[in-house]
């Protein structure tokens, strides 16, 4: 019978400023190092909460509303058991080892102490018989007297006037005593006796009297324990705190449940605020409105997830607010009106679910500056905060608040006529530097709140920019629906505020606020003057002819028509209407019915106005389905010196709402420039054919080329073309020509062309068509390598205009350009050599070739490997170009992957330090420090001098061509999609060109670092085997024998062969020897550590056959293994469970030989999310086993996430999820009453790797 402390933990957590709604659902929304209080696991705890009103009541005493003080004692009280012995070692007295201690308590003010205790040592152990040694219980009594200076008293504790302590300690079980209430006036003393029992040796259950094996005398002392140690005094003061205006939990915990102060969290329904007149707050804290709005706020306080309630709230509060600085009278509730409606309106979700448009979940805890916090709590309905005119202005950017589909009409329209100067500044943000992703953070409610992202990503402006990630904070956000539509909302603006205007004017300025949405009518973009102001309504200002006035006398300006300051040509297009500012600031649009002059009439007239003169002077717009006035949204306005205004503002969409809240709609720009025309289509196209020589022979290959004409606008080409009867392929190109490869003589081509303009419109020319028929191949002598060089041939070009474009997340379009110098360009070939170095200090020789094509291509898809691509021209005799032109690329991963293993022979803490590989033809040479070609003879066939060797590390001619094979194969454990890249970086030398090598006098030498060495490469190869490898022995982890199948290994030699590597656990003791030598070595190994045995060393088993086989680890050969072909690394996915890997090293030049300094590949595997479908638990008492469509890739470190989402939950369900497995896992859904019911549920997982059948 153990013994367990038994001590309480009272405490109380002050949640937030109140009053709060409160718990959500009582107990269960208390949760103790993530465990649910109503969990059968802490349900015992007890627990009392407060709203935070400014009346509310202290805790009970229960809680202990205390000041409580630790004085500590460490004291023991008495001794322990102990014995006088003879000369013999016989006993001759026992001391039970009672005593006492006394502590005073000075403080007079103290009401009550409670009394730690702890017990270190308390059992008797066995000393004869079959239970020899087995531990026993003991027992220990103690008494507590209190002395008041009055009066004295013992406590009674459980009703008795001791404490019995029975049982089995060999650790610190503690005992806390009750509250023991001080009586009477202080200073009072405490005393603790260690009784002893009647008779003494009834405290240990194995007693003296009761021995027989061994005489009754026998020393009993070192097998018994009965330390007691007086700990502490907790000395508490009772205080009565009720902790007005603060949300607050009690808490009584048992340290028998709680080893150590556990972590609480607890769910809330938190700040009540006030709402409008008009509103009611459902269960979930939504407002719902109903009627009209009166002005006025509900008496009383609301919990509300309303964010436009909240920052109210926060504003005018002052006791945590900005109340000190504002108050209600600086806010207008009937412009915050509309916005609460519209953040409160229900959205439809992806997956069917409804929830208001903004909610605000969150926790303020820390003091900040109160324009930050203002701004946050703005920042969830995107609105802004300023101040104008003494009062508070909350602006926000939203649409039409009736519906997102109706445009929102402009407050203001500003033309050329009435802006300082009459003109417009415009600036704009490149497009490269526009996000393509926007990562969200929003809290998880399905994860404790912790931070949790979605992820938006634009795929069209990918392809074309790579990845530009923007990380966003949603805050207040619970929703990651709500965070999607941030998200959304970031990208599509980014889209529309890639423009901004700024303009000055008069006292106009006064007419927009930031946040508004205003108008713009620029001649000088549009292409015509389609704005201007409304003149006076005077004959004189009629600006046709007279005669034709029906009636002269008549009024030229009235509700349904306008005398403007031009004569009228109406625009192309469909639909022209006319937007005018009302004398009260008013805009209004309407359709126009006719023109004539410089009148407009409208269909339908303006609305009424005190003078229908008084529009005299005022701006209007014309605009039709083909040119519309731009809008922008206000940034800011700022007041000159000069009585003008300046005002900012950014591009706006009308429909960039529709966007964020539905999933297929796009921006829809308007048209507002008669030059935005589509471009002109591509002129003087035409295909040729000519011959190219590849692996297989012949073959065509067919050459598009065109112009752009006259066009200025073309930003790239969109080509179709069709082979035959084929169906048409498409593509895409910023040249101005194309290549397609391999078509048979005598095949038809359709090939059409045609131009796209600038974004965000795009619009597109008419196709330009050709067809042409591929002419048959004909045959050419082979190419001489050894042909002589013209004396007369000059060097070809250098390469221009380099580009690298990123194509998907695996390839770059590198692109180029050819200058006609004189050389025939037909015939060049460009040299394509990549470095992974990306500083200043890379160079052409210090590169491997990559890729070898035709220049006249311009450009070649490369695998994506950050680092430096260099490109150089090469002629059919070999010249290259002077000088290499490159571009670097380094471009983080678009989706996280796993690095299973990073492979590097050029590093190893093993001696040698580098290549412990097997080389074919190349070698590791300490002079160069890397990884060379070999020569092709042996030094025992050299004869002569030894002394003559220019050099022992090889002898002969160097070859031309070497492998290397590393020194690991890898496996997966099964067969799986990863992602290869390689490592690699070499440099070419001359090995014979060195200072030491040149007789000529210096001053003659043309360098010093020796001839340029291109003319060498290294290449990766690897290849795969799908096949599951033989196992021999497996090891167990803790009792360190090896296991043959399921039977242990009698005591016996086992042999290993040459490269056996042998896993061993953490502590794990194994021994090798050689066999002739028969010394047995032990070797302490470490977690991982890897023992390299040699031919003949043993490895020697214990003799146990009682061991259970668990097969924790495996001893594995390959030689059953059979490989596929050996594969470039070029970065890529591929499929396979074990891989090995090597490197070819090239030499063109005999005299030449490459430098392998860096070696070695990067096996990832990509990150997954699996979301099953919505499926029946059952009530099987082990749960529903959940298979996953494809298993994943576990190890030690590696696991997989779940997360379970149930629908039809009710209150009291519990969810228990078993640790996921690499193929799936199981989930068991239990009632209060702790049985298994059947629940519908969805699962995710999240994880790494692809497992493949």
């Amino acid at each position: 019978m153990a013994l367990n402390s038994e001590t309480t933990i009272k405490l109380v957590d002050l949640l937030c400023e109140g009053p709060i709604e409160g718990l959500i659902k009582n107990r269960e929304s208390v949760f103790l190092d993530e465990t649910s209080a109503l969990d059968k696991e802490v349900e015992s705890i007890d627990f009392s909460f407060r709203s935070g009103t400014g009346r509310q009541a202290p805790f009970d005493d229960n809680f202990g509303d205390d000041v409580t003080t630790v004085i500590a004692v460490d004291t023991q009280v008495g001794k322990n058991y102990s014995e006088e012995l003879d000369d013999e070692n016989l006993v001759l007295n026992r001391d039970y080892g009672a005593g006492a201690v006394i502590r005073t308590i000075t403080d007079t003010e103290t009401d009550f102490v409670k009394l730690l205790f702890t017990i270190p040592k308390l059992f008797s152990q066995a000393v004869e018989g079959i239970a020899r040694g087995q531990l026993f219980p003991a027992k220990l009594r103690l008494e507590i007297d209190i002395f008041g200076k009055t009066q004295r008293y013992g406590v009674i504790i459980n009703g008795q006037s001791f404490k019995d302590f029975e049982g089995i300690s060999t650790s610190d079980y503690q005992y806390e005593t009750p509250e023991i209430k001080l009586r009477g006036e202080g200073p009072w003393k405490i005393r603790i006796k260690k009784r002893t029992f009647d008779p003494p040796e009834s405290a240990f259950q194995v007693r003296f009297t009761d021995l027989r094996d061994v005489p009754s005398k026998t020393p009993l002392a070192s097998g018994r324990g009965d330390t007691l140690i007086w700990t502490s005094i907790i000395a508490g003061r009772r205080i009565k705190t009720a902790y007005k205006h603060t949300a607050c939990v009690a808490l009584n915990l048992s340290t028998e449940q709680f080893g150590s102060l556990p972590q609480r969290a607890y769910e809330v329904k938190g700040m009540k605020v006030k709402i409008p007149s008009n509103a009611s707050p459902d269960a979930n804290g939504r407002l719902v409105f109903s009627g009209s709005f009166d002005g006025r706020l509900r008496p009383g306080r609301f919990y509300t997830t309303c964010p436009v309630c909240c920052l109210y709230d926060m504003l005018t509060n002052d006791r945590y607010g900005a109340g000190d600085f504002t108050n209600a009278g600086y806010i207008s509730w009937v412009d915050l009106i509309e916005l609460s409606v519209y953040a409160n309106a229900l959205i439809t979700n992806p997956d069917g679910t409804r929830e208001p448009r903004f909610a605000i979940n969150t926790v303020i805890g820390n003091a900040a500056d109160a324009y930050s916090v203002l701004q946050d709590l703005a920042s969830i309905f995107r609105g802004m905060l300023y101040w104008k005119s003494d009062t508070v202005q909350i602006a926000a950017d939203h649409g039409n608040l009736s519906s997102n589909r109706v445009p929102l009409e402009p407050v203001h329209i500003f033309s050329n006529s009435n802006v300082v100067g009459g003109g417009f500044s415009y600036s704009g943000s490149s497009l490269k530097t526009r996000s393509t992703r926007v990562r969200v953070r929003y809290n998880d409610p399905e994860n404790f709140y912790r931070p949790n992202f979605v992820v938006i990503e634009n795929n069209e402006l990918v392809q074309k920019y790579g990845f530009q990630i923007r990380d966003i904070v949603a805050f207040g956000c619970t929703s990651k629906f709500q965070a999607q539509r941030m998200g959304k909302w970031v990208m599509a603006s980014e889209e529309t505020e890639g423009e901004t205007v700024t303009f000055s004017v008069g006292l106009e300025g006064l007419m927009v606020l930031p946040g508004q949405v205003f108008a713009v009518s620029d001649a000088m973009r549009q292409g015509a003057r389609l704005g201007g102001r409304v003149l006076l309504d005077t004959i004189d200002n009629f600006l046709g002819n007279i005669d034709d006035l029906a009636e002269i006398d008549a009024p030229l300006n009235s509700a349904s028509s306008v005398l403007v300051d031009q004569l009228i040509t109406l625009p192309t297009g469909s639909s022209p209407e006319l937007t005018c500012v009302l004398p009260n600031g008013i805009t209004e649009t309407r359709p126009i019915s006719s023109v004539s002059d410089n009148i407009i009439q409208v269909s339908s007239p303006f609305s009424p106005v005190a003078e229908l003169q008084d529009i005299a002077r005022s701006i209007y717009s014309i605009q039709s389905s083909n040119v519309r006035h731009q809008k922008f949204r206000c940034l800011a306005v700022g007041e000159g010196d000069d009585g003008t205004y300046s005002i900012t503002g950014v591009q706006f969409v009308d429909n960039i709402y529709e966007v964020v809240e539905n999933e297929n709609a796009l921006l829809q720009f308007a048209d507002i420039t008669t030059f935005d025309s589509p471009p002109q289509a591509p002129q003087d196209l035409k295909l040729t054919a000519s011959e190219i020589t590849k692996e297989d022979g012949i073959g065509n290959r067919i050459f598009a080329s065109w112009s752009r004409g006259t066009s200025i606008t073309a930003v790239f080409f969109e080509i179709k073309y069709s082979i035959g009867a084929g169906n048409f392929k498409q593509a895409t190109t910023n040249n101005t020509n194309f290549e397609i490869d391999g078509i048979p003589p005598g095949t038809e081509i359709d090939f059409r062309v045609r131009s796209v303009g600038p974004e965000p419109r795009a619009k597109r020319s008419a196709y330009t068509k050709v067809k042409f028929i591929v002419p048959a191949i004909s045959v050419k002598p082979p190419f001489n390598a050894d042909a002589p060089t013209p004396d007369s041939q000059v060097l070809p070009p250098d390469p221009t205009n380099v580009s690298a474009t990123p194509i998907g997340r695996d390839q770059i379009n590198l692109s180029w350009t050819v200058e006609n110098t004189g050389t025939n360009i037909e015939g060049l070939r460009a040299v394509i050599r990549h470095t992974a170095n990306l500083t200043a200090s890379a160079s052409w020789p210090n590169t491997t070739l990559i890729r070898n094509v035709p220049a006249t291509q311009g450009f070649v898809i490369l695998p994506l490997i950050n680092g430096t691509y260099f490109i150089k021209f090469e002629t059919i005799y070999g010249q290259r170009s002077k000088n290499a032109a490159f571009v670097s690329i380094s471009l983080p991963d678009a989706i996280p992957r796993f690095n299973f293993e990073v492979i590097r022979e050029d590093e190893s803490t093993n001696e040698p330090k580098e290549f412990l590989g097997e080389g074919f033809g190349a070698y590791y040479d300490s002079e160069y420090d890397g990884l060379v070609l070999d020569g092709d003879a042996r030094i025992d066939e050299i004869t002569g001098n030894f002394d003559d060797l220019t050099s022992v590390d090889f002898v002969g001619t160097r070859g031309t061509f070497g492998v290397y094979h590393f020194a690991r194969t890898f496996d997966l454990g099964g067969k799986f999609s990863v992602d290869l890249k390689r490592v690699i970086e070499s440099r070419g030398l001359y090995p014979l060109d060195t200072i030491d090598d040149r007789t000529a006098l210096i001053d003659t030498w043309s360098d010093f670092d020796g001839a340029l060495a291109d003319d060498t490469s290294t290449e990766l190869y690897f290849r795969t085997s799908n096949d599951a490898p033989q196992a021999s022995y497996f090891l167990t982890e803790d009792d360190n024998h090896l296991l043959f199948g399921d039977t242990v290994l009698p005591s016996q030699d086992l042999v290993t062969q040459a490269g056996d590597t042998l896993i061993a656990e953490n502590g794990d003791t194994l021994q090798a020897n050689q066999q002739a030598s028969g010394f047995v070595q032990p070797i302490g190994a470490q977690n991982d550590d890897q023992l390299i045995t040699q031919a003949g060393d043993l490895l020697i088993a214990n003799q146990v056959s009682t061991v259970p086989a668990t097969g924790d680890e495996k001893i594995f050969h390959d030689s059953n293994l059979t490989f596929g072909p050996w594969i470039p690394v070029e970065n890529g996915n591929f499929v396979g469970r074990h891989f090995q890997f090597k490197a070819e090293l090239r030499a063109l030049h005999p005299d030449q030989t490459p430098i392998v300094d860096k070696l070695g590949a990067t096996i990832q595997l990509e990150r997954r999310t699996e979301t099953g479908g919505i499926t029946q638990s059952g009530t099987a008492t082990a749960g529903k086993s959940v298979l996953f469509n494809n298993e994943f890739y576990t190890d030690d470190n590696t696991k997989v996430a779940v997360m379970v989402t149930s629908y039809d939950i009710e209150t009291g369900d519990v969810t228990v999820v078993s640790p996921a497995t690499s193929s799936g896992f199981n989930v068991l859904f239990k009632n209060s009453s702790g049985v298994a019911v059947d629940r519908q549920f969805q699962y995710t997982a999240v994880g790494f790797g692809t497992k493949q059948s």
